[in-house]
């Protein structure tokens, strides 16, 4: 993602971000005069050109035997590390989708497996398409023991909050920390997009275990608490 936001009297770190937004290998002196002062508008023409000029003495930037500008070598290697950061934010992203188109046509085919017959019991559509939106990166499955049938994990929240899940089978306990949760789902027994998504994490690694889980708790549903 590109910060917008100039850092001010930085000249390395305003031409990183002017060629994060060119996205060039090299530009012409008088198109990145006009994308600084027309585009951007970060200064005028002349103080534009000025800037350019004393980058080019400042080994910032160089020009090239066809007078076309780039950047100098530090601040290409620091570029070219920026492009391959980026390159793999969106590779992930894609892979995300790609994933999440996979979720919902599995969870919407007419015959109903068990494992999404069983869901569909503690989460509404809405919840299930909120769930997968949740990407894979903001959790960490932190436990997951079949033996002592107990599962933890932790959510990063999008303004950085901390949820957490536990379950525990022996106990008959789900406990879990996320508004929705507390005050709409956890008193009807009924998933919130946090815990939707980590079942549909943990079915990719174990079907038959979460099944069963699913299972259980659906058999036993008045026995079981749900807590935060």
């Amino acid at each position: 993602m590109i910060e917008l936001k100039f850092p001010k009297e930085d000249p390395p770190k305003i031409i990183l971000h002017l060629w994060k937004i060119i996205d060039l290998k090299m530009i012409s002196r008088v198109d990145l005069v006009y994308l600084i002062s027309f585009k951007i508008y970060l200064m005028p023409p002349d103080k534009a050109d000025n800037f350019i000029k004393k980058s080019i003495e400042n080994s910032l930037l160089k020009i090239n035997s066809d007078n076309m500008i780039s950047l100098a070598n530090k601040l290409e290697e620091k570029f070219n590390i920026w492009q391959e950061k980026r390159e793999e934010i969106i590779k992930r992203k894609e892979e995300e989708i790609k994933a999440k188109v996979h979720i919902l046509k599995d969870l919407n085919k007419k015959k109903n497996t068990n494992f999404n017959s069983l869901l569909k019991i503690f989460s509404d559509k809405g919840t299930i398409n909120r769930a997968i939106s949740i990407s894979t990166e903001s959790i960490t499955l932190s436990a997951l023991d079949q033996e002592k049938q107990f599962t933890k994990a932790e959510f990063l929240g999008t303004k950085n909050e901390i949820y957490f899940i536990e379950i525990d089978i022996k106990k008959k306990i789900i406990k879990h920390n996320c508004h929705d949760y507390i005050e709409r789902r956890a008193p009807n027994k009924k998933f919130c997009k946090h815990l939707t998504r980590l079942f549909l994490i943990l079915k990719e690694k174990n079907q038959t275990f979460i099944e069963n889980l699913l299972d259980i708790l659906a058999e036993s549903i008045n026995e079981w608490e749900f807590i935060s």
